[in-house]
Parts: structure tokens; sequence; C-alpha cells
């Protein structure tokens, strides 16, 4: 987000609509526009004085404007560029005193910095309080139209106040204080061209506006799948390298963490329509391959009013350990983490590392590594050195004839922090 703003004469809401209907077509295009504002600490030689603010989205759209007085134009945009609307805020409050007209944004979590427009304010941050709901926020900027604030730790959906010399006043609409977001279900695995259903939730509640991707990418695209903006996942039509997407959901307001789901893509297996009991005798030795297989399989079907069937001899196979996701997934220097992996195909694991820029991480080491019996899931007690680097790593499994990707897919992901 862009934000300017100068010193200008008195410029009330008419005037500022007719100045953007004048530069309307100069506005990019693409996306539906936020109004989301980022915070621009005030130069000194401003400070005593008002300011007209001029609020631009990251496509260099305008989305806002507000003037001296505190009155406010803000504009909405469709999915390629057009102006859908433009709404008109005035300032609420008794007149000659202090009032709000808009603040941006209108959610995020504790931290997010939050600017509240209006008039009234006083030019020095010790001459106003600003609350959210009953909790006070720290002021890092003031001006006599805007304040700008970071949310307070235990702040809840509230109104925001602001009080300064000439009074006090309760904004008529409320900043929505931003949970954590889960998803359900936590994994899941998928047929090519299969469909999942994902919901994301906030304190166990459906949560409203967020944003869905596949590994990073907002929507996915062809080659790893796409997701809709309800959360609902299909699958490629061919199995993605590697198999295992990361699926995540963040609020559209932005700042809050991301929530993510593993999916596994599996290719299609032979559909089984009915069967009889009857009699099979397996060929030895049994023959070991690769997941490729190109030898034949031998088993003889003995039945009692019918042909007997047989072809070549039973097939092992073996697949690569593939890790889904990681707890902890994340650590200080000098920490010790009791980490618990959880995935697929890690039977017969010997050995665990934790890699960084592709290569093993000396500063992590690994003691007491096992791996239960059905082989999806495996612990270890790893220690952080104190002098290690902070930054993201990538855990690897390996048996004696294979190992776990060396890219990064999320679920595999460690981070020392």
């Amino acid at each position: 987000m862009l934000q300017r703003d100068w010193p200008a004469p008195c410029v009330g809401p008419n005037a500022l609509v007719s100045a953007f209907e004048r530069s309307r077509a100069s506005v990019a295009t693409r996306s539906i526009a936020l109004l989301v504002v980022c915070a621009v600490l005030v130069p000194a030689k401003l400070l005593a004085q008002a300011s007209i603010y001029y609020v631009y989205d990251s496509l260099n759209r305008l989305v806002a404007v507000v003037d001296q007085q505190g009155s406010a134009a803000t504009y909405t945009y469709d999915a390629v560029g057009n102006i859908l609307r433009i709404d008109r805020f005035e300032p609420t409050g008794p007149p000659g005193g202090v009032a709000i007209s808009l603040f941006a944004p209108s959610a995020g979590v504790v931290g997010t910095t939050v600017q509240v427009f209006g008039r009234g304010f006083a030019a020095g941050i010790a001459q106003n309080s600003l609350f959210f709901g009953e909790r006070v926020a720290t002021l890092v900027a003031a001006a006599p139209n805007r304040l700008v604030a970071a949310v307070p730790p235990g702040a809840t959906t509230a109104p925001i106040t602001v009080t300064s010399p000439l009074g006090s006043v309760t904004s008529s609409a409320v900043f929505r204080v931003l949970g954590e977001l889960a998803i359900t279900p936590p994994m899941a695995t998928s047929p090519v061209r299969g469909r999942v259903a994902f919901v994301a939730t906030e304190a166990g509640a459906p949560a409203a506006a967020v944003r869905w991707a596949v590994n990073g990418l907002t929507g996915g695209d062809p080659a790893i799948g796409t997701i809709s903006t309800d959360g609902f996942y299909t699958a490629p039509a061919v199995v993605p390298v590697p198999p295992t997407v990361t699926i995540t959901a963040t609020h559209d307001h932005g700042g809050a963490p991301s929530a993510a789901a593993p999916v596994t893509v599996l290719p299609v297996f032979p559909l089984f329509l009915a069967a009889r009991p009857v009699s099979i005798a397996a060929a030895v030795p049994p023959l070991r391959v690769d997941r490729n297989v190109s030898a034949a399989v031998s088993v003889r079907v003995e039945a009692p009013h019918g042909p007997t069937l047989s072809v070549s001899a039973p097939v092992s196979v073996e697949i690569e350990p593939v890790i889904l996701a990681l707890d902890p997934a994340r650590a200080a220097p000098g920490e010790p983490v009791a980490l618990t992996i959880t995935g697929r195909g890690l039977s017969g694991a010997i050995s665990l590392v934790f890699r960084r820029n592709n290569a093993v991480d000396s500063s992590v080491a690994i003691a007491d590594f096992s791996v239960d019996a059905d082989g999806t899931r495996a612990t270890a007690h790893v220690t952080i050195d104190a002098s290690a680097s902070v930054g993201a790593r990538v855990v690897q499994i390996a048996t004696a004839e294979r190992a776990s990707g060396p890219a990064g897919t999320g679920g595999n992901v460690f981070t020392i922090e």
C-alpha cells in the first residue's frame, strides 16, 4: 500500500470525489481493492498542521482520500479495475469537537498498525489517547486529522475511542481483532482430478474473508492443483512432483499467521468391481521392485467351476518416505526439541537430518530417533546449537534405499528463529 500526504488548502468531500472522477481513467486494474492503509509517519515539519491523505493499494489504485477536516472518500473496484462505487464518510461527533470518519484497516491481529482519520485530534502524540475497546494503544504518529497506533495486546473486537483536548468520541464501526486460523481436515489425500473440501475456522467458527493458496500461490495452478475462494481443492490431472502440496488459508486483511494442511495427490488405481472366494498360491521367491513395476507378477487362482488363471510372481512395491508434518515446526537456537514427525513410508528409516542450503546442517544434532511400526510416525530428540543461524531447514528422512525429498514442501520445513 502507498500513502501520500501533503499540506493543502481545505478540500471538501465533493471536491475529493470530483478530483477523482477527473483522474479515474489512469487508475490501474486487475483485482478487487481492499481498503488497507500502510502506516507512514508524518514528517516533523507537518506535525502542527493537517494534511490531505491519498491512499493507494498495491496496484497503485486510489482507494481513499481524506481531507483536512477528516472527511473521506473511498473507492471500490471490481475484478478488472472498474469503479463499483464511491463512498463518503463524514466525521461523527459534536460540531467543533473530536470526531472519527474512518479507520484502516478495519481488521487485523494484535500488533497491526491502524490509522484513524477524523478531526479535532491534537498535533502532539502525548495530547491524544486511543483505545481499542477498553485497551489503550500506543500512538506512533499524530496530526489534527490522523492518528496512528498498533493494536494492543489483549484487544478484542470493539469500537475505537479517541480522546483529545477537544473531547472524546467512539467510532460507530468496530475494529475486528483477528484470531489464529485452523484448517479442517488438517491433512488429506486425493486422486488426480479429485476434490477435497477445506474449511477455515477462527476460534472454532467458520472464518470470513479468507484467502486460499496452494504452495503459496493464491488460487493454485493446473500443475499443482487449484483451490476456489470457498476452499474446494481440485487435484491436477497428473501427480505433481513432489506429490504432496500445501494448502494455506490467510485472513484477507493480512497480518495473521496462515493455517496449513498438506494434500498428497495419488494416481488413479484400478476399479474393483466384484469378487468371490478363491484359493491363491504365491510363487517363490517373492519379487521386490521399485514403484515403476516392469516385471510380471505370479498369482495362481483355482476356481472350482472355471478356468485356472496363472500370472507371474507377487510383487512387493516400495515407496519413498514422505514427511507430511512436524510438531513443533519451529524453535530457537540452543533450545532442545522433542520432535514428532508425521508422514508415510517411514518404515525402515535409519537416519534423520536437517538440511540448509542443500547441505546437512551440523548445528542440529539428532538423538533417540525411532519410527512406529506402521511407518506413519517418527520421534527424535533434537538439539540446536546456540550459534545456529536462524532460518528454514528441510527435514529429511532416509531408509537404506530411499530418502524423502530435499525440497521444502511446507510439511517438512523446520524454522530456527
